[in-house]
């Protein structure tokens, strides 16, 4: 199979699992898919091993059974609130369900070396308001009501192998395939708040073949406590697709909204940062391990998404005039802790991440993160059965966001509390043999 028709297996695979998208962190939640690490808060870098490591740290890869395939599924019930047409104004998204997941396999060639394979959700962010009321800023607006939505779906395959260099420490590698998929309807506000203007970017898709991630892992002698860092490139996403766009005049309410036209061949601009994760495990008992990471991510390259093709125009007139969505990002910084207390048979776990906030206070949106830090609780369990042959975890999410900000740039700024909240239910099926 070419890469072409890989491609389009993922992008199938994307349209049969819906929306993916979230909002908690730039484009990515703090903790993913795969049961067991969201029940210990994701701190996974420093003691994943096994199959679901290509994503994570792909030095774990030599670790674990000798070979396993792992399924791993997050329904994830996500709800968004913020300002967006007057000051204080409490706009309620659409509850909706996300589905991330991750399927991942590892074959063992010997004792030094160990190979893996994986798709997988690594990212993705937005949220979605249905006929947004204008009459507040306008009452000539009160017949054309725009949806405020962004989507942004990031899909991989990943290709790792991992070399065990001594006896207590481990490198590896993954090459990522990436796919991306995106919609946007916005709306600009001009001419001293006379135009209400929408512009949907439907349909857009890249594929980026230039993602690597890099591992290393260390272990004591007796496993006791172990020190592991990850590293993930960054990688340039260019969307393309076309745009359609309307125009609402105050001046005239009672008259249908103005077709935009132009808006061919569009094209977004944004980047997947890069990030770094270093993090370890102690064993204060036999039975009980606890876990810790840091994770850094380059999200103030993520300053705006820059929009190129043919523009918009109403007769003769440009109204997509700067060409770019704002976003005036900075960097986010993660901490994640998790403790595990193992039983006979199985294992209890609780977690708890902390992140920066990435959005700036000037910058708020309704479909990206909210302008504040945000914090995800975790609890989870696992078992085994057939004589330790399959794993089944599962894992509890709440994810929670809430700061108050500002939209500046517009005729007359907007303000009020933007807030994220997201319930997940974690679930994942390991079998080894």
């Amino acid at each position: 199979m070419n890469i072409k028709n890989i491609t389009k297996v993922i992008l199938v695979t994307m349209s049969v699992f819906g929306n993916i998208h979230y909002c908690f962190a730039g484009y990515e939640k703090t903790v993913m898919w795969s049961a067991r690490w969201v029940g210990l808060g994701g701190a996974a870098v420093g003691a994943i091993d096994g199959a679901d490591s290509i994503f994570y740290n792909p030095a774990g890869l030599v670790d674990g059974a000798n070979s396993e395939v792992s399924l791993n599924y997050s329904p994830l019930l996500v709800k968004t609130t913020g300002a967006q047409t007057v000051t204080d104004e409490n706009l309620e998204s659409e509850k909706q369900v996300k589905h991330i997941f991750g399927v991942t396999g590892k074959y063992q060639v010997n004792d030094k070396f160990a190979f893996g394979l994986g798709t997988y959700v690594s990212g993705g962010a937005g949220s979605s308001y249905k006929e947004v009321d204008y009459s507040g800023v306008n009452a000539g607006f009160a017949g054309f009501k725009p949806d405020v939505e962004s989507s942004v779906e990031l899909l991989e395959i990943g290709l790792g192998g991992a070399y065990k260099v001594t006896k207590n420490w481990n490198i590896g590698a993954t090459y990522r395939i990436s796919v991306a998929r995106a919609h946007f309807s916005s709306v600009a506000l001009a001419n001293s708040d006379q135009w209400l203007i929408n512009t949907r970017f439907d349909d857009l898709a890249d594929t980026n073949f230039e993602g690597f991630r890099l591992g290393t892992q260390y272990s004591s002698d007796d496993n006791s406590w172990g020190l592991g860092a990850s590293y993930r490139s960054e990688i340039a996403l260019t969307l393309e697709g076309d745009a359609t766009g309307k125009l609402a005049t105050a001046a005239a309410p009672s008259a249908p909204p103005i077709t935009l036209t132009g808006g061919k061949d569009s094209k977004l601009k944004s980047v997947f940062p890069q990030k770094l994760d270093i993090g370890g495990f102690y064993k204060i008992t036999e039975r009980d391990t606890i876990f810790g990471e840091y994770s850094w991510t380059d999200y103030s390259r993520n300053s705006e998404i820059k929009i190129e093709g043919e523009l918009f125009y109403a007769g003769a007139l440009n109204v997509l005039e700067d060409g770019a969505v704002k976003q005036n990002w900075h960097d986010a910084h993660a901490a994640k802790i998790g403790y595990e207390h193992q039983f006979e048979s199985w294992a209890i776990r609780g977690g708890y991440a902390y992140t920066s906030q990435v959005t700036d206070d000037n910058a708020a949106s309704l479909t990206f993160f909210a302008p504040s830090h945000g914090q995800t609780v975790t609890i989870g369990a696992g078992t085994a059965f057939l004589e330790n042959s399959l794993h089944v975890d599962v894992a509890g999410e709440w994810s929670q966001s809430e700061g108050p900000g500002s939209r500046e740039g517009l005729t007359t700024p907007v303000s009020g509390k933007y807030t994220g909240n997201a319930y997940g239910l974690h679930s994942s099926v390991r079998y080894t043999f």
